[in-house]
């Protein structure tokens, strides 16, 4: 085991959209910009199946309420947006895993851009 990993830090800004931490299982077999594909296609497919507008403004859970929607709506619509993360946190896995990676893999996809709730969503996978 290598204790060394492979940090980056940068500002954030507002063209961010997810933030992808995996183990080097994943990386082993998916490069930097094949994750990104696999988890913003993922993430939009899921989006658009459940009815969601992927250009919503949903700025602030206080906003979301104000349109007439009640605190539980607003829980099941945030667990619908934790399922598309864990769906692309899958995607990376079953990619890893096609392209050959034979090591422990754990995924974690953060949408920076959620359209429910205005906070940043997390998605998690392991697979050993």
């Amino acid at each position: 085991m290598i204790a060394d990993p492979e940090i980056r830090i940068r500002t954030r800004s507002e063209n961010d959209e997810v933030l992808i931490i995996c183990s080097d299982g994943v990386w082993d077999g998916v490069s930097n910009d094949e994750a990104v594909r696999i988890a913003m296609n993922t993430l939009r497919a899921e989006q658009t199946s459940a009815g969601d507008s992927p250009q919503a403004d949903w700025s602030s859970p206080s906003r979301i309420l104000s349109q007439g929607d009640d605190q539980d709506d607003l829980i099941a619509r945030t667990s619908a947006q934790e399922h598309r993360c864990a769906k692309a946190a899958d995607a990376l896995l079953e990619a890893a895993l096609l392209n050959g990676s034979t090591d422990n893999m754990v995924a974690i996809v953060i949408d920076l851009h959620p359209s429910v709730t205005g906070s940043a969503i997390v998605g998690k996978r392991l697979f050993e």
